[in-house]
């Protein structure tokens, strides 16, 4: 065994920029959806900075509009945790908003028709929302193993029907 130092070379560029642009491409993103979301407000004559105060305020500036904001954005999360678990796992699930609606076509029959105590009644019809919802997502996937057709495309059909 040595006594020098082994010496290491400084992190390159894509390692930092990896690092860096995990942070620096969403707040790109942010930015520039902004800029042009007040380019076309500007555009058609409206005031940019008034519609910005607005869009903060109905959204972050009571309880109310921060509740509302809560409520309406939860499908679109669940919706986007999905399909990035698709994408994990290598398959293109570009149909979580058709699985959204057959889930909630599913809840809703179950709620309206079945009649049981409530510490029943809400886990079987989430319960049911959630076997619709993979049923409809299990198309595509039946379709791509038996045929070989591609997810991209069926899923997109698929929303259209549901």
């Amino acid at each position: 065994m040595s006594d020098a130092k082994e010496y290491r070379s400084p992190p390159s560029a894509r390692v930092l920029w990896g690092y860096y642009g995990s942070l620096l491409v969403p707040v790109f993103a942010v930015f520039t959806a902004l800029v042009s979301g007040a380019l076309l407000i500007g555009l058609t004559g409206g005031d940019w900075l008034a519609a910005y105060i607005g869009l903060w305020e109905g959204s972050f500036g009571s309880l109310t509009g921060l509740g509302n904001t809560i409520v309406r954005s939860t499908p679109y999360i669940i919706c986007g945790l999905a399909v990035a678990v698709g994408f994990k796992g290598g398959l293109f699930n570009v149909g979580a908003e058709g699985q959204l609606y057959m889930g909630a076509v599913f809840t809703i029959v179950v709620a309206t028709i079945v009649k049981l105590p409530p510490i029943i009644h809400v886990p079987l019809a989430l319960a049911a929302g959630a076997v619709g919802g993979a049923l409809w997502g299990g198309l595509p996937g039946f379709l791509k193993a038996r045929t070989g057709a591609h997810e991209v495309i069926t899923t997109i059909m698929l929303n259209y029907v549901a």
